[in-house]
């Protein structure tokens, strides 16, 4: 495309990137004089009312929202039938190349970058709107430290019955490596595919891969529907077991089980909090940039005298709780020697006997199948958010374990039919 100025405002400059559908060049606002980006639907495209129709919704959902860490809309519209979309300019990279450039990042670093997505996508959960493409490439990291989400090309409103489904004629939407299981299959998403997704970027973040590869797309959304994770720290020993405990719930099969959305996993890694995490990492984005911070600000502060003032708070608490003990024991003490109790001591009193059985293996059964068996045994089932179609994924406690007769074993559910979606050659 020639230089030129779309909507008699916004003069085109040189290209800065290209995407499947559109291509982006730095521009001018002429109007308000400020350096803008702006996204031009590429003209093969222009044509077609359904790629228009999807790139006009893109400008609609990201124009809606307003939030520190998503890429702010200012704009859009066409001429000549160039349909383009005015946002801001992040002057630095996006994470697939800050991490080529990194290579597997530190722990601090990447719940940072975790946590503000969380809190981008918590912001489109809010007004109802579900990304559907959280990948590194959607990511932007600005040399001053901010970590905003871009490109709501493909979002949709989940609490619309008529929401559109991910694939549409001889196309797939998204990007199967950050597939959510729901989505691989086709399935209508809700704000728990942003988090799956996002899970991904982390565990890729802190170990250099995505958990699911293979040779086709169709043998990688087959993993993300089947296949469990390998755990992130047993390819880095570095990652602590809290955080290893939050990237695999946001991997969960069941989006039932995950974080219900973004701002629930920004709450969750911000409880991370109380380790000695940096306020500020500095270093080159890419080679040839000067260092560059970036602040954790999204967290509230943790300097030396919050934390002081946090062991001292814990270390008082402790303190009251084995007094009021003390007291409550000397007290029931003083109690049994007025009134000359004497303590029981074995012999009269009959000892309760309790039962252990062995729990059953009850994976690849269906819901009923599973209780008929659990309860002739004599234990309990019981779904784990209430879900009883499909057939039993996991169960806990699992075999050999043994249990107390009429206790509770729980158990996961897991769709039974499998279906992919066509894939694009």
């Amino acid at each position: 495309m020639q230089i030129e100025v779309l909507g008699d405002r916004y003069q085109l400059q040189d290209p800065i990137g290209k995407g499947g559908m559109a291509t982006i060049y730095r521009g001018r606002d002429t109007r308000m004089d400020r350096v803008v980006a702006v996204k031009v639907l590429r003209e093969v495209y222009s044509t077609d009312q359904k790629f228009v129709k999807r790139f006009q919704q893109e400008a609609k959902a990201a124009s809606a929202l307003q939030h520190p860490n998503i890429v702010q809309v200012y704009d859009y519209g066409q001429t000549d039938g160039n349909y383009y979309i005015v946002m801001e300019l992040v002057e630095g990279t996006d994470l697939r190349r800050y991490l080529r450039s990194r290579g597997v990042l530190d722990v601090d670093r990447a719940i940072i970058i975790a946590h503000d997505v969380a809190l981008g996508l918590g912001a489109a959960h809010r007004r109802g709107i579900v990304h559907r493409d959280v990948k590194p490439q959607n990511v932007l990291v600005g040399r001053g430290g901010s970590i905003k989400l871009t490109d709501f090309g493909i979002a949709s409103v989940y609490n619309n019955i008529n929401a559109e489904r991910l694939t549409t004629t001889g196309m797939t939407l998204g990007t199967v490596q950050y597939y959510a299981p729901e989505q691989a299959q086709g399935e209508i998403v809700s704000p728990a595919a942003d988090v799956y997704a996002l899970g991904i970027v982390l565990y890729e973040m802190l170990t250099g891969r995505t958990p699911f590869d293979g040779d086709t797309p169709v043998a990688v959304a087959m993993q993300h529907i089947q296949d469990a994770p390998t755990p992130p720290s047993q390819l880095n020993p570095d990652i602590p077991p809290a955080l290893e405990e939050i990237i695999l719930r946001c991997l969960e099969k069941v989006p039932e089980m995950r974080f219900r959305d973004g701002s629930q996993l920004a709450r969750a890694l911000e409880s991370l909090g109380d380790s000695e995490l940096a306020e500020t990492v500095a270093g080159p984005l890419t080679p040839g940039h000067t260092s560059v911070p970036i602040t954790y600000n999204q967290i509230p502060p943790r300097s030396s005298v919050v934390r002081q003032n946090r062991a001292s708070s814990r270390f008082a608490t402790i303190i009251m709780v084995l007094l009021l003990s003390s007291i409550v024991l000397l007290s029931f003490s003083a109690y049994l020697n007025l009134f000359h109790i004497p303590f029981i001591k074995g012999g009269s009193t009959p000892t309760a006997v309790v039962t252990l059985l062995d729990v059953p293996d009850l994976r690849g059964m269906s819901y009923q199948d599973a209780q008929a068996k659990a309860t002739a045994i004599g234990f309990q089932l019981s779904p784990i958010a209430g879900i009883t179609t499909g057939v039993v994924s996991d169960q806990n406690p699992k075999p050999p374990a043994r249990a107390q007769r009429g206790s509770t074993i729980e158990v996961k559910m897991e769709p039974k039919k499998i279906m992919v979606p066509p894939i694009q050659p």
